[in-house]
């Protein structure tokens, strides 16, 4: 069973629930039921979650504002719970009391390792969604969907080792329609025949209707325009009048996808966060304003990679502003290459690779496949992680020219080096096996994906991986060396069958001449 605590209101987005859901939505086909806990406030979506298909588990909204005092200031975005940290963590407990709680997916800019210290002993794993990396967390699982520079580092002190971190749009929580269409996106050129706009659940600054207004200003000969609003906006009136004399508008409500109204858009207009990632998968061209302050380093990072015009925070936005960038963007010479390097970002799979990571127990079904050149990032990043380094004999951080000259070395000469990837039937990769010939035999050394550690996968894949060896090398001596503090590579030795022995200096040697297991 998976429970996700978020919200969603006017000053909170829709963004956190709608990703949430569509987690949610691909873990029912692996056969997990999952349900919402959300506080009743005002636009809670409860609706959309219960239309769904998914039970929601409303929590009572407070009659009163609170106060924020002392260390509470370490959440900048603390009022949005309606609670205190600690009452939402109790009203948590005790909607989870008495269930069997797999996954707890937390996806709130209200809470921080305090709150989710409390829910540890209700929960067997937690995982945080963020985009901000402006507090601790306490979780075994950290996925932050954003394109940021050093992202590798973001986290660094905010979670502990044994946390594992998703980075980066790979893990982009996306509906299926977005992976479906990506293959089918063409790059974008010139002339701009449709335009897109839409600037989130709520838009409470109405830049939709400023945006209209901008486009009056345009020469839109041949040019059609599509609008995505909340049929129960305030402005939707407003914008309405406006589409109309603008004339050649398409007005769109309560749409379940976005994603064909995106492939048909040659430029979208709209407000950072979570479809940000629909766009760029899509290839879709965009001109961006940031709606609320956590979206500025995100939008300042994509911009200087040339994958967005981004004009600033919602105050400094002007309809001349927009009138002049969708004028530019008529006219750039690097509108297509714009196009061309957002594809390339994100490809849509993020929330399935998300789903089989919440997926994984020590009965999932693995394959074994030789490396190949093209794993060689992903070596770097297992051996580069944190909490691989605490329990490995090389504790210092690799660097990437060293890694490439010695990777390269090991692929040239299979004689004396084999390197094996472990992979789940559908090709996620958790972790790797290598056999090193040595003197007295064969070296192997391994290591697991960090998302995929504490799920009894270890033994799993060292015993495949030796089954895979012996049937390239029938009966040849193969051996190990595990640090002694390193209890869990010890009792996975133990377990197949290699014989242990003292080496001295604080080091274990295991050796194995006959059957595997």
């Amino acid at each position: 069973m998976i429970f996700f605590r978020v919200d969603a209101s006017i000053k909170i987005g829709s963004g956190h629930v709608f990703r949430c859901l569509t987690l949610a939505n691909s873990l029912r086909e692996r056969g997990f039921s999952s349900s919402f806990i959300c506080r009743n406030l005002p636009n809670t979506l409860g609706n959309r979650i219960q239309e769904s298909g998914h039970q929601v588990i409303s929590l009572a909204a407070s009659s009163q504002s609170i106060e924020i005092q002392g260390e509470e200031n370490q959440v900048e975005h603390a009022r949005w719970l309606g609670v205190s940290w600690q009452q939402d963590a109790s009203d948590t407990v005790r909607a989870l009391e008495g269930k069997i709680v797999d996954w707890l997916v937390v996806d709130h800019y209200s809470m921080d390792y305090r709150w989710q210290m409390v829910l540890r002993p209700y929960v067997k794993k937690i995982m945080v969604i963020d985009d901000l990396a402006d507090r601790k967390h306490d979780c075994d699982i950290l996925l932050d969907q954003n394109l940021v520079a050093n992202a590798e580092f973001r986290y660094q002190g905010l979670i502990t080792q044994k946390s594992s971190a998703l980075l980066g749009p790979d893990f982009a929580l996306l509906q299926d329609e977005y992976a479906i269409l990506h293959e089918r996106a063409p790059p974008r050129r010139l002339p701009i025949r449709r335009i897109l706009i839409f600037f989130g659940g709520w838009d409470q600054h109405n830049l939709t209707a400023l945006t209209l207004k901008a486009l009056t200003r345009c020469d839109l000969t041949g040019v059609s325009v599509d609008v995505v609003i909340n049929p129960d906006s305030p402005y939707a009136a407003e914008i309405r009048t406006i589409a109309e004399e603008l004339g050649q508008t398409t007005i769109f409500s309560n749409l379940p996808c976005l994603a064909e109204l995106m492939l048909r858009a040659d430029l979208a207009i709209g407000a950072g966060g979570a479809t940000t990632w629909e766009r760029l998968c899509l290839g879709l061209p965009s001109i961006v304003v940031s709606v609320a302050k956590n979206q500025v380093e995100i939008c300042r990072e994509l911009a200087a990679r040339g994958l967005i015009v981004w004009l600033g925070l919602v105050d400094s936005i002007t309809e001349d502003a927009l009138s002049q960038a969708i004028q530019a963007a008529s006219q750039d010479t690097g509108y297509t290459e714009m196009s061309r390097t957002c594809l390339k970002i994100a490809d849509g799979q993020g929330t399935q690779r998300v789903a089989e990571i919440l997926s994984l127990t020590r009965d999932t079904r693995l394959r074994i496949r030789s490396a190949r050149l093209a794993d060689s990032e992903l070596l770097l990043n297992w051996k580069n992680d944190a909490g691989a380094r605490v329990s490995s004999f090389q504790s210092e951080v690799i660097t990437r020219d060293q890694h490439e000259a010695w990777f390269s070395e090991r692929l040239k000469n299979p004689s004396s080096c084999r390197i094996y990837i472990v992979e789940t039937e559908s090709g996620m990769e958790l972790g790797q096996v290598r056999f090193e010939l040595e003197a007295d035999g064969w070296e192997i050394h391994y290591s697991v994906a960090s998302f995929a550690r504490g799920m009894g996968l270890g033994r799993k894949m060292l015993e495949a991986s030796l089954r895979y060896h012996r049937s390239e090398f029938p009966g040849v001596m193969v051996f190990g060396r595990v640090r002694a503090d390193n209890h869990a590579s010890a009792n996975i030795f133990d377990s197949l069958g290699f014989q242990r022995r003292s080496a001295g200096g604080g080091v274990f040697l295991f050796a194995l001449t006959g059957r595997v297991g």
